[in-house]
């Protein structure tokens, strides 16, 4: 006794996952700097996306439906010392990123600077290393 099973198989299309993705051009920010926030989505059709940038206190600095991939906030001159938190929202999902805002500037060390220092540190040490001639053991 045999089974013969007749008809067809069908398979349904896979959704594809979405891709969501946020980031600043920067990690550390003053008062008064402009902060540039990049968002990259794929698969989301059918979902609005929402950008939300939460202050430290965490009241909103920013809030908005999402209508372009950058977005470019002006920090307030008296913005509070802190880390901020950066949200896209979408379809009950979310991705999010910070940056933090000092008030004092953020030290910079150009590189050819710390590489002059080196150098100069270590033509020092050589230097102080040597061992003068004398007129006794030769000219």
């Amino acid at each position: 006794m045999s089974l013969v099973i007749l008809g067809t198989l069908t398979s349904t299309p896979q959704q594809t996952q979405p891709v969501v993705s946020v980031m600043t051009d920067r990690g550390f920010y003053s008062p008064g700097d402009q902060v540039i926030i990049t968002v990259s989505a794929t698969g989301t059709e059918g979902s609005y996306l929402w950008l939300s940038v939460t202050k430290p206190d965490l009241h909103n600095l920013y809030y908005a439906r999402l209508t372009n991939t950058t977005v470019i906030i002006q920090l307030p001159p008296d913005a509070q010392n802190g880390t901020y938190t950066v949200m896209v929202t979408w379809s009950h999902r979310y991705v999010e990123t910070g940056f933090i805002v000092m008030g004092q500037p953020i030290p910079e060390f150009p590189t050819a600077t710390i590489m002059f220092m080196l150098v100069l540190v270590a033509v020092l040490a050589c230097v102080s290393r040597q061992k003068p001639i004398s007129r006794e053991n030769g000219r």
